[in-house]
């Protein structure tokens, strides 16, 4: 029973920020030049997600079929659009190798992600977000042990992102994304018992997570954090959570900026300046990736039934916006089952939020990389992806037949009297 919900638990926590927490590792040990470490984790990856398969066999079921079948028709669709560019066509990109393509989908997200089709039960739960905080928590620290050296580095080169050598901006700013909307929920939920010390703690971690987050100046994970953190706040709408949690991200952001703006001040950085340029449009960044829209758009209008291509041809990447990806490499066939996907996933996380039974955070999360991965990635390499947007959705449903079990038994218990 142990090893049957550790290993769900595990390829969860593992998907979601075991790459970066070795990224971070590797980084500070100055092993950035190797990817044995890389590829030897992504095998126990892929090792712990069929053993996770195999423990939970009696587990797997269609928990949602018309969300099954949409994941099922999109994946047909995206992996032999994969297979056409590369090797009946061969016309990928000249940046990608299809043997790396190919391998990193299977093992990036094609196999980490099933297991999350058995779902999440009271015990595996609890298991899978202490895992999950207690990686994010290790690899906040680790990004923060030699932020010194690479606070000064940023300086001498006036750049305004924070990252690691094994590590871009993008993944650090989900890293402290992610540490921000754990420990909001787990201050929110330790009011109710005034626990001071977990209260102290979870805080003391969402304001890491918030000064990390701001200092990867990163508008994807940014932007993802806050309207996770707006779901929660205003689903169920509740008047006294809605004040506590405002007035709470209010004296924590203060306090957080503050200090980000005297460290930052010390070494001469001014990490605003991402997020002014994205608002006056003067980014470079926003340039190019306009231009990946537009081209892939375009791409998707030539062909609007089955897609046209794996990247877009203005830059020979994909568009980083996996919407637009969906329909460019799969057409309306594929991009619709995708939205459809989307739609159910978020109509589970609302009730999931709405219960209030424990599954908050992992509705968070499937709305945090939702709206992430339409800031960058693609669906060959975004796994956190695939795995929380799958999970939300079986747990809405187990809990659903969960409540409907406690309501048929108070029932009977009624007629009994």
């Amino acid at each position: 029973m142990f090893l049957r919900n550790f290993s769900v638990a595990l390829i969860l926590a593992l998907g979601v920020t075991g790459y970066p927490v070795l990224a971070s590792v590797l980084s500070l040990l100055g092993a950035s030049d190797s990817n044995i470490p890389s590829i030897f984790f992504r095998l126990i990856v892929v090792f712990i997600a069929i053993a996770a398969i195999v423990l939970n066999r009696k587990n797997l079921h269609v928990y949602h079929p018309l969300f099954v079948i949409a994941v099922a028709v999109f994946w047909v669709g995206y992996f032999f659009r994969i297979i056409y560019d590369s090797y009946i066509v061969q016309n990928l990109s000249d940046l990608f190798d299809p043997f790396t393509v190919i391998v990193t989908a299977l093992t990036f997200v094609l196999i980490p992600m099933l297991p999350s089709f058995v779902g999440l039960n009271e015990k595996n739960r609890a298991l899978a977000y202490k895992l999950l905080l207690g990686l994010t928590v290790v690899g906040a620290a680790l990004m923060l042990l030699d932020s010194r050296e690479l606070l000064l580095d940023l300086g001498e080169r006036n750049q305004v992102r924070y990252s690691l050598e094994k590590l871009n901006p993008i993944s650090v700013g989900y890293v402290g994304g992610i540490l921000l909307i754990l420990s909001t929920i787990s201050v929110l939920s330790s009011l109710t018992s005034f626990n001071v010390i977990k209260i102290v703690a979870c805080a003391i971690g969402g304001g890491v997570g918030l000064f990390i987050l701001l200092v990867a100046g990163s508008r994807g994970p940014a932007v993802a954090a806050f309207v996770a953190l707006a779901f929660y706040w205003l689903v169920p709408i509740r008047f006294p959570k809605l004040l506590l949690g405002l007035g709470l991200v209010a004296i924590l952001g203060t306090v957080v900026v503050n200090i980000q703006g005297y460290v930052l001040q010390q070494f001469d950085i001014d990490v605003s300046t991402r997020f002014v340029e994205a608002q006056e449009g003067e980014s470079s960044s926003i340039d190019s990736r306009g231009e990946s829209f537009d081209s892939a758009w375009q791409q998707f209008k030539e062909n609007p039934l089955f897609g046209d291509a794996l990247f877009e041809k203005s830059q020979g990447t994909y568009p980083h916006n996996l919407i637009l990806e969906a329909l460019m490499a799969t057409g309306i066939v594929g991009g619709a089952a995708y939205l459809l996907a989307i739609i159910i996933m978020l109509i589970a996380a609302v009730r999931l939020l709405a219960r209030e039974n424990g599954y908050e955070w992992l509705a968070l999360l499937g709305i945090f990389f939702l709206i992430a991965s339409q800031f960058s990635g693609s669906h060959w390499s975004f796994g956190a992806h695939w795995q929380t947007m799958i999970l939300v959705v079986t747990a809405e449903v187990t809990t659903r037949a969960e409540q409907r079990h406690d309501v048929s038994v108070r029932r009977r218990r009624r007629k009994r009297r």
